[in-house]
């Protein structure tokens, strides 16, 4: 994926007036500053990797594809201390029928 690409999360409920919402906040992946709570962390020491950290999210999709949610991973390998070794972002596309 693009280190400057944008994806968004769902909307607020809708409010009773007008169209409702598309889009919600601003997902920016070159900016840890505009990413949403994650829905799950796990870190597990791998006997080959070493340390490894990955964080999910749930529930973006991309501008022209608001019916289609994605998830995203990142995935980290870290050193012995805890500090960032390789970071890569991958994202998966579910059905609406999943969850």
């Amino acid at each position: 994926m693009r280190s400057n690409l944008c994806l968004w999360g769902e909307p607020e409920a809708y409010s009773g007036k007008g169209r409702p919402k598309k889009h919600g906040s601003k997902f920016k992946l070159n900016e840890p500053t505009t990413w949403s709570e994650a829905a799950s962390v796990l870190e597990v020491n791998d006997p080959k990797l070493q340390w490894v950290r990955v964080t999910l999210w749930q529930n973006l999709h991309f501008r022209k594809a608001a019916t289609r949610p994605l998830l995203l991973m990142r995935v980290e390998r870290l050193n012995e201390q805890g500090n960032l070794r390789v970071s890569k972002l991958q994202s998966f596309r579910r059905s609406r029928n999943q969850y």
